[in-house]
């Protein structure tokens, strides 16, 4: 999971809040819709698909269906930053910076399945593999190492060395039980023997600024790209290990990322140029005969039938993006792009109002989408815009979208297949647009220096209120005569009661550490994400705002929604938490979901939650443990284990226990032995029926007790792993 290694750092903080070994509960995902990516950093091709370590959005699959490509299907459950793959016998392996090895089976490309994870003890950065074994390379302290795997079996993947250091490391290869690392020079690595894995053979440059880059290995030739005073593209014969010899070289157009063999061609993603060709027929003598400027900064290539397939990210005013282009390179000295897939960029707010809900992208624009039924959500339509987009809201039939540095505009939805501009609200010296709150045509627009407060009434020429000056204003509230604006660390309360004269009231320095994301009222309480810090909470009943409590959730408190005494947050990493906010000074858990993305935004309507997940919109629905709003629910009339399925297991199994009033529960797992072998629930839980996911992927086969200890009472439940 995606939260791993936060829940390592914060394991002093987790302690203080329940449950955060389990992935969901009280929440079930309703759908979700988009498979939206904007990274693109490796490409493998195996037979006609390509596969893309896309970053947040994990595993993408690509066809190429005529001379055209197309996204067939997916894997993107918990992924940080996908950054390599390698696949081999229909599995992927795909690494996460943050949560290991995926072990992705891709049998039927369409609905790729993940068979296990592997979590080394530091970050994952690239991955080879070379008959049974996987060469994972690790990062520690910026500070590389590799460990050798066994993946014989997909879903019980073996340690076969311990951490080997690197040094740096810019590109691997493997060949023939020899390792090939691109450092500040050529590193050979005999594997032929894993117990007494040595340096066999290296190759030094006479430049400080060397990087060997793009190794591949090809009929005991080596060939590389060389960032060093002259940046070139050589050729290196590897035929005796102990001692590499360069026979030749040519010039290299600014820098690059891959290299491709195929025939005599050598085929180099270069990370300004696209794709430039080499013949290497004659070795000796490799000569540049094409190129293909894509405009992108090349990362990876893969050849596909008379193809190239090639992997880009960039910078633009909207962030990183990545795209995957295809050249056609059936004539060498012109190959040329045919295809692109420009993806769709990051889900970064959301919005709600009735049947449609808008979702801000972060590459531009607005998707809009009919919700009529939950579970088959359909897009109907985009708002096109030039810049990013961080927030975007219905009011009235037309919607208002912050437009980053675009001002405000506003677009009348009612045909979403032709929507039509209404009007644009611009000012001199603006800011990034970063929030919009609307009360009775009134608006208030924070743009990461200011609050400007609009008349909307003729929508089509809004009219200049008052302005506050807000450094680095991120979110706004209002409650009454009093907005509420996030200044990073600071709250600012203005009086509006003069909404041409609005006036400063005080304003509440955040504990040190928090972030001011965004922020919700509920009766006398402002609610705030505050990014690292969690949930804070300040008692604003008079002038003199009082810190209440704070909730340290495991992630990274972006959005939050308040309803009635009900906390629903955004928190990026650990996906949707929901807090009971009866007493403002205690806030409690009663519903967590690790949702597939990374949740930033979040909107809320009756019982259904809609999340800017990233990669996606997903729509979620909260059940209600303490029977609250769901007065058809009962609660149990008792304490008891009530299941445990599958059982026997050879992987998961998914515990429910009932508790029939707020308790603190203790679940854990022993060993015939007695010893206890993983705490699964540490904490107080509200009355309800409440699962947790038992991960029995490292656990030996034999028979294990579970023991919920509740209430000075215990009960026990026999489990069987079976391999």
């Amino acid at each position: 999971m995606k939260n791993t290694l936060i829940y390592g750092l914060l394991v002093l903080t987790v302690l203080s809040a329940a449950l955060y070994a389990q992935d969901n509960y009280n929440i079930e995902q309703l759908s979700r819709i988009y498979n939206q990516w904007d990274r693109a950093y490796e490409v493998v091709v195996v037979e006609n698909y390509a596969y893309i370590a896309a970053g947040l959005a994990g595993l993408q699959i690509v066809a190429l269906s005529g001379d055209s490509l197309e996204t067939v299907g997916y894997w993107d459950d918990n992924c940080w930053n996908a950054k390599a793959v390698a696949v081999r016998d229909d599995v992927a392996y795909l690494i996460d910076e943050e949560s290991g090895m995926h072990i992705i089976d891709v049998s039927n490309p369409e609905t790729p399945t993940e068979i296990s994870n592997y979590l080394p003890r530091t970050n994952a950065i690239d991955i080879e593999i070379w008959q049974d074994i996987a060469c994972v390379v690790l990062d520690m302290n910026d500070t590389r190492f590799f460990q050798i795997l066994d993946i014989r079996n997909p879903s019980q993947i073996e340690e076969v060395t311990d951490f080997q250091r690197l040094g740096l490391c810019y590109d691997m290869e493997f060949d023939s039980g020899f390792l090939y690392v691109g450092s500040d020079s050529l590193i050979i690595y005999d594997l032929s023997d894993l117990e007494n894995i040595h340096i066999e053979g290296g190759y030094g440059w006479e430049y400080d600024r060397s990087g060997v880059y793009g190794l591949t290995v090809e009929d005991s030739l080596l060939y590389a790209c060389i960032f060093d005073e002259r940046r070139r593209f050589i050729v290196v014969n590897i035929s005796d290990p102990d001692e590499p010899v360069e026979v030749g070289t040519t010039g290299l157009p600014i820098g690059a990322g891959d290299v491709v063999i195929e025939g005599e061609y050598a085929y180099v993603a270069n990370d300004r140029s696209g794709l430039v060709i080499y013949d290497v027929s004659n070795p000796i003598e490799p000569v540049q005969v094409g190129i293909c400027a894509t405009g992108d900064v090349a990362k990876g290539a893969a050849i596909l039938e008379d193809y190239v397939i090639l992997a880009s990210s960039d910078w633009d005013r909207h962030g990183e993006y990545g795209t995957v282009n295809l050249i056609d390179i059936s004539d060498v000295t012109e190959p040329f792009q045919i295809d692109r897939i420009i993806p769709t960029g990051y889900a970064l707010n959301v919005s709600s109002d009735g049947e449609i809900v808008l979702l801000a992208n972060e590459t531009g624009g607005v998707q809009i989408v009919d919700v009529a039924d939950l579970a088959n959500p359909v897009h109907i339509g985009n708002i096109n815009t030039e810049f990013r987009v961080w927030t975007a809201i219905a009011y009235e039939e037309l919607v208002y979208i912050a437009e980053n540095e675009g001002g405000l505009r506003i677009v009348d939805i009612s045909n979403p297949d032709s929507v039509a501009e209404v009007s644009t609200y611009t000012y001199e010296g603006r800011g990034y647009v970063s929030s919009i709150q609307i009360l009775n045509d009134i608006a208030f627009l924070t743009d990461t220096r200011r609050l400007i407060i609009l008349d909307i009434s003729n929508p089509s020429q809004p009219v200049e209120l008052g302005v506050i000056s807000a450094p680095d204003s991120r979110d706004v509230q209002v409650d009454g005569n009093t907005v509420f604006v996030a200044e990073r660390q600071i709250i600012g309360l203005y009086d509006i009661s003069e909404l041409d004269n609005p006036s400063l009231i005080t304003s509440v320095e955040l504990p040190e550490g928090a972030s001011a994301n965004e922020i919700g009222i509920h009766n006398e309480f402002i609610f705030i994400a505050g990014g690292v810090a969690g949930v804070i909470v300040y008692d604003i009943s008079n002038n003199d705002p009082q810190l209440t409590s704070i909730f340290n959730s495991p992630g990274y408190a972006r959005g939050i929604e308040v309803i009635e005494e009900r906390v629903y947050l955004a928190d990026r990493e650990s996906g949707i938490i929901v807090l009971d906010a009866s007493n403002p000074g205690e806030l409690i858990e009663i519903g967590q979901y690790n949702t597939p993305g990374l949740a930033r935004g979040i909107s809320i309507d009756g019982d259904v939650i809609y999340i800017a997940d990233g990669t996606n919109l997903g729509i979620y629905q909260f059940t209600d443990p303490n029977n609250i709003r769901n007065g058809h629910l009962s609660l149990p009339t008792g304490f008891a284990i009530e299941s445990v399925y599958p059982n026997p297991f050879n992987s998961t199994t998914t515990i429910k226990f009932a508790l029939p009033f707020a308790s603190e529960v203790a679940l854990n797992l022993y060993n015939l032995s007695g010893q206890r072998i993983e705490t699964l629930v540490n904490g107080r839980m509200l009355a309800g029926v409440h699962q947790t996911m038992l991960d029995g992927g490292d656990m030996a086969s034999g028979l294990y007790f579970l023991k919920l200890e509740v209430d000075f009472q215990s009960f026990t439940q026999k489990l069987m792993i079976i391999r």
